[in-house]
């Protein structure tokens, strides 16, 4: 299968897992590999970046080698053994070694990629640095999730973000979009100021990832409005964030991920150019999961919140897996 067949397919696992994650926190029992939440939710965040986010980036890089044929295979079945791992026994042998050899993959394709490229060309060459500095935080997520777990999940964060700010997002709005050598250290800001919530650097961070996304956009952005709308509600929201408009929290920053992921990104994978009804019903669905899992940090009915954004994520599963099987469009 290609790159994007099997980010595809990683969407509809990963959705599936996060149902039923939804689902159980919503209350109902039964359920499999719910025993353990915690270990399903970290299945469900690694099969997330390590089968969805990483080949639909590998599809949509234009910057020279990636992983193809077996090794592209190979590291696709060790997201998905790694995740089952992480589900029924959480961090243990069988998740770490499946997560060492993801990382190897990623570092190759790093290494591959340039790690000085950066600072002479745009910022999807930014991708190989941002991948380096998130893989420094994964010792210390190891040393600290017994000893601090509130200091892990924040190590955690900054992690996603600056795999998902710093890595995928340029190589999905496209080449040519914004200095390499302003967007590594505006991302690297922007991990920390949302995952490590030190507020000195959430202005300079956002601020600057707002105004250079937006310069992007204008430059090289999608002439589908779809796609256009869903990347300048992720300026509106850098911005928003940058500037204190919107409360910091763990609830605001899982809410982001999710956007970024599910929406944009998710689209320029399954969707590139097709601004359909269904597309855009697909969109929404991203939209009313974002918008559930934000306003749990505001304090009213979880449960309810927790089934909204589980009705959705059923919604959005169905959609990954009908683009997962339909006949390829190129």
């Amino acid at each position: 299968m290609s790159a994007r067949r099997w980010a595809l397919v990683g969407l509809a696992g990963t959705a599936t897992l996060g149902l039923l994650l939804r689902l159980s926190w919503a209350g109902v029992g039964g359920l499999p590999l719910t025993d353990h939440p915690g270990w399903l939710r970290h299945a469900h965040s690694h099969l997330g970046y390590y089968a969805f986010i990483f080949p639909g980036l590998w599809w949509a890089w234009r910057g020279g080698w990636r992983p193809t044929g077996p090794l592209l295979h190979v590291y696709a079945v060790a997201s998905f053994a790694t995740a089952v791992a992480f589900a029924l026994q959480g961090y243990a042998l069988g998740s770490i070694l499946g997560s060492t050899l993801v990382a190897v993959v990623w570092g190759v394709f790093a290494w591959r990629a340039g790690f000085t490229r950066w600072l002479r060309g745009d910022w999807e060459h930014a991708v190989a640095p941002a991948i380096v500095l998130a893989l420094c935080f994964v010792p210390p997520v190891a040393v600290f999730t017994r000893k601090d777990p509130a200091l892990a999940q924040a190590l955690v964060r900054t992690f996603l973000s600056l795999l998902l700010v710093g890595a995928a997002l340029p190589v999905c709005v496209g080449r040519g979009g914004a200095p390499g050598v302003l967007w590594l250290p505006a991302a690297t800001l922007a991990a920390l100021g949302g995952g490590m919530g030190w507020a000195w650097a959430r202005l300079p961070g956002y601020g600057a990832a707002a105004v250079l996304l937006a310069v992007a956009l204008v430059r090289v952005g999608p002439r589908d409005r779809l796609m256009a709308g869903q990347w300048w509600a992720v300026v509106l929201g850098f911005g928003a964030y940058a500037l204190g408009l919107v409360a910091s929290g763990h609830a605001v920053s899982i809410a982001g991920v999710h956007f970024i992921a599910l929406g944009p990104v998710a689209t320029s994978v399954a969707l590139r150019g097709q601004g359909t009804p269904l597309a855009w019903l697909y969109v929404a669905l991203v939209a009313v999961m974002s918008s559930a899992i934000a306003l749990m940090g505001a304090g009213p009915d979880l449960r309810v919140l927790q089934g909204v954004a589980a009705l959705s994520g059923l919604g959005i599963a169905l959609f990954a897996l009908f683009f997962a099987l339909r006949p390829s469009r190129g």
